[in-house]
């Protein structure tokens, strides 16, 4: 709920669809726009996409999906190795310029020390 309350920045008691997005990442979910996307409409009848979601929405999405597979550091590892052509080192200039404008200097940093990849 914590970091519900941190996206609803307005204080609607609901997320647009990018807000919505970051709770599922929020959540631990590390997958593309697209699925998030999928997730997100999974619930949803009509021709219409939702716009908004409640707090109980995205719960019931979480509960929906929670037997699913979820990317990991393995996946994290490999998509490391193929930004970086190949090779075992990654410069941190060509990480900052592929997650540009997403990611912040400062957040990467902080990314980077979450999954053990400090001074890189």
């Amino acid at each position: 709920r914590r970091a519900f309350m941190m996206l609803d920045t307005k204080r609607t008691g609901a997320l647009d669809r990018a807000q919505a997005r970051d709770f599922l990442r929020c959540c631990g979910w590390v997958v593309r726009d697209k699925e998030l996307n999928a997730m997100l409409d999974s619930g949803h009848v009509g021709r219409r996409k939702a716009a908004s979601f409640d707090f109980k929405q995205l719960v019931m999405i979480l509960e929906q999906y929670q037997a699913e597979r979820n990317s990991g550091i393995s996946e994290l590892q490999q998509a490391l190795q193929r930004l970086g052509s190949g090779s075992a080192s990654l410069p941190k200039s060509r990480l900052q310029e592929a997650v540009k404008p997403d990611v912040m200097a400062t957040d990467l940093e902080q990314i980077l020390l979450m999954v053990g990849l400090k001074g890189m």
